[in-house]
């Protein structure tokens, strides 16, 4: 059953960690996994996270998902800002 299978192309994402982790240059950044990483690999949480994760423990009162669409309160205010009227939603 698996013989029949193709492989698919390797993942760009993955292929770029890889040549992260080749590249020899000191002082290279690695984003590509969404965390930055200082020299030691260490992933440091900065002050202005733990302020804004504060805020959130302080005033947030759910941990119900947003869509995939967003607030939709911001983007209604949104068009109004960028359309007015002449956009049509």
């Amino acid at each position: 059953m698996f013989d029949a299978l193709d492989r698919k192309p390797d993942d760009p994402l993955l292929a770029l960690i890889g040549l992260f982790r080749k590249d020899e240059r000191p002082g290279k950044v690695d984003l590509g996994v969404g965390v930055y990483r200082d020299e030691t690999g260490r992933t440091p949480i900065f002050r202005a996270v733990k302020a804004a994760e504060k805020r959130l423990l302080e005033t947030q009162d759910s941990k119900a998902y947003i869509g995939p669409e967003g607030d939709l309160v911001f983007l209604d205010r949104l068009w109004e800002l960028v359309g007015g009227d002449t956009i049509e939603r």
